[in-house]
């Protein structure tokens, strides 16, 4: 049934696309993705690993005039070779078109754009791309999701300079037999105010969130330890405050930094006492030269300090993810870093600091691109806080547990539309283990993690 549904979509895009230009028009678009990878995590038990994926996209959008459009898109991504391969399928906090029993194409996204009549205010409603804007450090730790939600957003320009936008995402829901029973159903829905005021040289865009989360709605998901929630995924409510800054007046100098404060009150049937709360804080500085673009950027994000439960003093996060490095933490490309299990892949930065020297757009030949990186990684958190509960250090960082990541990127331009990334990252680690004094439960040994990863790209 899904294989006929997918065909006679296609069919209607094909249809429709011959259709003609007096009714609609229409524009295709998407991409294809070869990746694959070759890394070792830190974990001494684990040899290395290899993983080979493809991704591929087909949208399209269908204009009927400047007030009215829709867009549509199809994605499928597999490991290749492996139809059994039992992860991510369907809709839900773990992930949107994932790798499913066998190859698939899931829908992507689906939406369309209208103007209210006689106003600048335009209306999108459907599955898309909705989370918290970043400017430093490119993703958003409390919320950046890369997969689309069902929901609606609001967007109103109000002059040249300022500009404000809302949304309402529904990021989970599971009825477990119950049907759209309103008080039998489990969700998780996110909601956002944004401010954008621009001047000459110079852009501050604040906000505000909230999250209303059931329990369960996590899943099993690896995101309950990297974002903040504790492994019980318990029901609560979560707010954020925000705000993100760029000066680009002394262009080619560029200056950006972000906040973000967020507090989770626990609901009634949790067993954590005390609410959830904390910051996170994070600048980049670079400088544009005919040679490459230098960057210096450095984060600070608040840990616990013997506390009633892990994280409690940690930013919550709700999906968050950080750009900062290729290894450690989530990267750019397909899988988000080259580190092949989830063994290492750190979400969100808080509860850690650190700093980043990175030299970004090296080139000494034609549509031929380098970058490296040098990245200093520490945590926050007070070891008495793990109180033996064995949490990894990539998914709970101590003033005690730092690292040090190398990364280099390169990037050819084959075609206008065809392109060759090639990854590789080393982490030397120096993590604490199980016969260090407050960390029962770790393992024994870690060792330093690698990864090499290399992608081809067509995107129409």
């Amino acid at each position: 049934m899904k294989k006929l549904l997918t065909l006679g979509l296609a069919a209607g895009m094909i249809m429709a696309a011959s259709a003609p230009a007096s009714a609609v028009d229409v524009k295709m678009d998407g991409s294809f993705i070869f990746w694959y990878d070759w890394a070792k995590s830190y974990n001494t038990a684990k040899g290395a690993s290899n993983a080979q994926y493809e991704q591929v996209t087909v949208g399209a959008t269908f204009t009927a005039s400047e007030a009215l459009s829709g867009y549509f898109a199809l994605r499928g991504k597999w490991s290749m070779g492996n139809n059994k391969d039992a992860s991510n399928s369907g809709m839900g906090l773990t992930g949107t078109g994932g790798l499913g029993n066998y190859p698939r194409a899931d829908v992507y996204q689906a939406y369309i754009d209208w103007l209210v009549p006689g106003t600048p205010l335009k209306i999108r409603m459907g599955r898309q791309s909705l989370a918290l804007p970043h400017t430093a450090l490119v993703k958003n730790p409390a919320l950046w999701w890369s997969d689309p939600a069902d929901g609606i957003s609001a967007n109103l320009k109000i002059n040249d300079q300022f500009s404000v936008a809302g949304w309402w995402a529904r990021y989970s829901r599971h009825d477990y037999g119950y049907g759209f029973q309103t008080h039998k159903a489990i969700t998780a829905d996110a909601f956002a105010l944004i401010g954008t005021a621009k001047f000459d040289g110079f852009q501050l865009q604040p906000y505000v969130a909230y999250a209303a989360q059931d329990k369960y709605t996590m899943g099993t998901s690896a995101n309950g330890f990297k974002n903040g929630l504790n492994p019980t995924d318990a029901g609560n409510d979560t707010f954020w405050f925000g705000i993100g800054a760029q000066l680009t007046m002394f262009d080619p100098l560029v200056v950006k930094a972000d906040f973000i404060y967020g507090d989770r009150d626990w609901r009634h049937d949790t067993p954590y006492s005390g609410s959830q709360h904390g910051w996170v804080l994070d600048g980049a500085v670079s400088y544009k030269t005919p040679y490459g673009t230098p960057q210096l950027a450095a984060w600070y994000g608040s840990g616990d300090k013997k506390s009633s439960y892990m994280y409690q003093r940690n930013m919550p996060g709700l999906i968050g993810r950080t750009g900062i490095s290729q290894g450690f933490f989530n990267g750019t490309y397909l899988n988000d870093n080259v580190m092949v299990s989830d063994d290492g892949n750190c979400h969100t930065f808080a509860g850690t600091w650190g700093v980043k020297l990175a030299m970004d757009g090296i080139s000494f030949l034609q549509d031929l691109t380098h970058g490296v990186a040098v990245v200093y990684g520490q945590g926050t958190n007070d070891a008495r806080a793990l109180a033996g509960s064995g949490r990894n250090p990539w998914q709970y960082m101590t003033e005690k547990d730092s690292f040090v990541e190398f990364d280099f990127t390169t990037t050819y331009k084959i075609y206008k539309n065809l392109s060759a990334d090639f990854c590789l990252a080393y982490v030397i680690e120096d993590f604490k283990t199980h016969n260090d004094h407050s960390f029962a439960g770790r393992a024994n040994k870690y060792d330093n993690g690698w990864g090499i990863g290399a992608q081809i790209k067509y995107a129409f």
